[in-house]
């Protein structure tokens, strides 16, 4: 059975046994209950008391309350969760949360933990000299441990040390900075010439039209393939395959023109395996996908480059151009709900705040529709 995994070799049951129960298990520990917050409670005191024993430190014996680095931990193994964060971002939020925040505030007991803590790691990043994305990285990752030690009743429910410093860093996709349908088809044309590969070209379009992800569209299988929709319910992480980002499972679109080509591409392929498969067969890694079929074309159709010689446009580029062309009224003109779903996003308020609102012709847009209206 899966389970889910906490800091020093514990594991909880992810669901439970045909009897109700739920199994915990770890050095010294095994634990049967029905209770699933108790299995919780007994795994994290577990695994808490392995991690100080690691760490030699000494806590005081007339508290059990942890610290924001304890709490830290909690979240990054996974509690609250049904599954535990996949291993990439767990290296890079616990490299982020040491570097920055809990050389400040770890060693805070989660109940003094507030707004004006929270504010002290902004400042020490700020004078760090960290870019403003780097920033906003650290804020949204302290929110998130805040949030499940709320969840884990840590901190009171009125407790927001994070309130107000989260996602003021992280501005509206700029209008002018997505490729048109005719960049987009250039650089379809110079993905088959790098590669050989026509079906290559299959690729670009649900990138552009679906909004897939650069780790989903490699993980499809032939038989998410249905008429006019796709199957998005996993991703490719290095080698392996998990739950989408956030572990939402949804069906997107794909237009009607690529209908008679992907279901042909999609018939030739084995039942159960990649809908595009890597020159030697299996999953294609998303390293080598991007360094030796996508860099190179971006070469070859010209793409444009910033000032520091990265690519302006990328692959995820083409994931915004959906959302953009689906809410457009020259588009689509879908509501923003219905693109929030298509395009597995946590809510709607995360795709109004990247396309709605980066769209600064609104004014000019409402005067000509006031046109329309008698007087």
């Amino acid at each position: 059975m899966a389970t889910v995994k906490y800091p020093g070799g514990v594991t909880v049951s992810e669901r439970p046994d045909n009897r109700g129960y739920w199994r915990v298990r770890g050095p010294g520990l095994d634990l049967r209950t029905r209770d699933h917050s108790e299995a919780e409670a007994r795994a994290w005191q577990a695994a808490r008391e392995r991690y100080e024993a690691e760490q030699e430190v000494e806590v005081d014996p007339g508290t059990d309350e942890p610290t924001v680095a304890d709490l830290a931990e909690m979240y990054l193994a996974g509690a609250g969760r049904a599954r535990p964060l996949a291993a990439n971002t767990v290296r890079t939020m616990r490299s982020n949360l040491r570097r920055h925040a809990l050389p400040v505030i770890g060693s805070l007991p989660c109940s003094a933990w507030d707004r004006e803590a929270s504010l002290q790691v902004m400042l020490k990043c700020e004078s760090a000299g960290l870019a403003a994305s780097s920033i906003s990285k650290v804020m949204n990752d302290l929110s998130a441990v805040a949030h499940i030690g709320r969840r884990l009743g840590y901190l009171q429910e009125d407790q927001q040390p994070c309130k107000g410093l989260v996602g003021r860093q992280r501005p509206a996709l700029q209008r002018g900075t997505l490729p048109t349908r005719e960049d987009i088809d250039a650089f379809a044309d110079a993905f088959v010439k790098v590669t050989g590969q026509q079906w290559r070209r299959l690729q670009v379009q649900l990138l552009a039209f679906s909004g897939l992800r650069s780790s989903e569209l490699l993980a499809l299988q032939p038989g998410d393939v249905n008429r006019g929709t796709l199957h998005v319910e996993r991703q490719l992480v290095g080698r392996e395959l998990t739950l989408p980002k956030h572990g939402i499972v949804r069906d997107t679109i794909y237009p009607e023109w690529m209908d008679d080509e992907l279901h042909a591409w999609a018939e030739q392929q084995p039942v159960g395996g990649p809908l595009f498969p890597a020159v030697k067969g299996g999953y294609e890694p998303y390293a080598t996908w991007l360094r030796q079929r996508w860099q190179p074309a971006a070469e070859v159709a010209g793409w444009p480059r910033q000032p520091k010689g990265r690519w302006k446009w990328t692959a995820h580029t083409l994931r915004h151009f959906f959302g953009t062309w689906a809410l457009a009224k020259d588009g689509l003109g879908m509501d923003v709900a219905d693109v929030a779903m298509f395009l597995g996003h946590s809510s709607p308020e995360v795709t109004h705040r990247l396309y709605v609102q980066s769209r600064s012709d609104r004014f000019a847009r409402a005067r000509a529709a006031s046109r329309a209206v008698p007087s």
